[in-house]
């Protein structure tokens, strides 16, 4: 039995058991080192560490260093890490006690010898191991969904935010009992249901309803008895605000899970707060996955001769792009600038692209001097026909030199050769019109009934 409950106990298997020994992990038991990475004392209220948060998250945020990118992630996750226990006052509260493996195993450790036995067998001494079971099912209060509006440089940089949010909480005043006496109901013995067996045909059928007498709480209060503060629910609705960090590359209608910060109600764990990110759209980019998209507009000019522009970049940061030497930019082209899309959330050095698409603006009208230049500039090319060059005559109109008749050909319009319409500039794209929904031949079918044409 030395092994078990001899010198060491637990702790002198290999790797130990954690939480047995309060004093084999000194770093674990640390309750300064968030402190320390805070910059803060224990005496620090909830606003001073708030504070001090924000300043050393700006100053230390990876994308400030990018030479040493990967140093200062680790920083900062230690930062959000010390700030997501010191800004909850209950995670302080068990920090303070038992340091970091308060934190992990709820404080105070394993405990006695009958902790030892509910680790391995679900239970204490004497405890069943469906006892152990029930308890482990201990049930939870709903949780709080709350919609949160964030822009696309806050999914890119991680910002921290505070949400505002209503809650329920145990009465203080009665301690979520609803009152000074409260009463079993004896119409369904503090269950809240009642059976009901009901007589169908040969069978007998057993159902359960809702106790009319205490309206399923199985218990009541006397209206002399019930809290003033609550009136008897045992509950209150309080306003609550709490700050949390966004990770690094978060999607659109990602949820951020914050425990325990939901309802409380008696003999029941509490209840989550569920923050559901919602992208604004952005006013350049369009997010494609990892990916960032946007259109850039430049000039006939910027187009024929390069250009040299600057971007506003989700960091913060202006990014400068280039047209190649002797590079003539075709409208619709698309252009990659690497590594500078979204950071992929849990990585370090890992990003997405950005694809820029260049639309030409022509300019809307030239001068008479400016198109002479341009014919000079631009010849023609191939199958091109120059606009103001006279129109050839054609073949059939030109007279045979050999024909000495002398007699004067019928003149008629060459309408079958050339048909000269006007192209009017329309906006937009191409739609049905009443027109082109019908044609003359479904007009001609119905007007005359469906009689086609006899066969000969």
């Amino acid at each position: 039995m030395s092994f078990f409950f001899g010198p060491g106990g637990f702790g002198g298997m290999p790797g130990g058991m954690p939480g047995m020994d309060d004093e084999s992990d000194g770093e674990s038991s640390n309750n300064t080192r968030y402190y320390e990475i805070l910059g803060v004392d224990k005496s620090a209220s909830g606003q001073q560490i708030k504070k001090q948060y924000r300043k050393l998250a700006r100053e230390l945020h990876p994308d400030k260093h990018p030479n040493e990118a990967e140093k200062y992630h680790e920083k900062f996750q230690e930062l959000q890490k010390a700030y997501e226990v010191l800004g909850d006052p209950e995670k302080k509260k068990l920090y303070d006690r038992y340091g970091e493996a308060g934190l992990r195993g709820g404080g105070g450790g394993m405990g006695g010898g009958a902790d030892i036995f509910d680790m391995f067998f679900g239970g204490g001494h004497g405890h069943s191991h469906r006892g152990g079971r029930q308890q482990q099912r201990r049930k939870k209060a709903p949780p709080i969904r709350e919609f949160l509006d964030v822009t696309l440089e806050d999914l890119y940089m991680g910002s921290s935010k505070q949400v505002e949010y209503e809650k329920m909480t145990m009465c203080a005043d009665c301690g979520g009992k609803g009152g000074k006496k409260v009463i079993e109901c004896g119409a369904c013995n503090g269950n809240g249901v009642q059976v009901v067996m009901k007589q169908m045909g040969y069978m007998t059928v057993q159902t359960q309803r809702e106790c009319p007498s205490c309206n399923g709480e199985g218990t009541s209060i006397p209206e002399s008895a019930k809290c003033k503060k609550c009136k008897g629910k045992g509950l209150n609705k309080v306003h609550k605000t709490y700050d949390f960090v966004i990770p690094r590359g978060s999607k659109h209608a990602e949820k951020i899970v914050l425990n325990g910060q939901g309802h409380e109600i008696p003999d029941a764990a509490n209840g989550d707060l569920v923050i559901v990110l919602r992208c604004v759209k952005h006013a350049i980019y369009q997010r494609i996955g990892a990916d960032l998209a946007m259109t850039k507009k430049i000039t006939l000019k910027q187009a024929l001769c390069g250009f040299s522009i600057t971007i506003p970049h989700l960091s913060g940061f202006k990014l400068k792009i280039q047209s190649a030497p002797n590079e003539i930019v075709q409208h619709g082209s698309l252009k990659a600038v690497y590594s500078k899309g979204m950071p992929q959330k849990g990585s370090v050095n890992t990003y997405g692209h950005l694809y820029v698409k260049f639309e030409i603006v022509f300019p809307d009208e030239l001068d008479d001097e400016i198109v002479e230049k341009l014919k000079k500039l631009l010849p023609l090319q191939d199958g091109e026909i120059d606009p103001d060059a006279p129109e050839p005559e054609p073949e059939h109109k030109q007279k045979d030199p050999m024909d000495a008749d002398g007699e004067e050909e019928e003149e008629y319009e060459d309408e079958d050769y050339v048909i000269h319409e006007f192209a009017e500039t329309v906006h937009g794209e191409p739609k049905v019109t009443p027109a082109s929904s019908r044609s003359a031949y479904d007009e001609d079918e119905e007007e005359g009934d469906g009689v086609q044409c006899r066969q000969m």
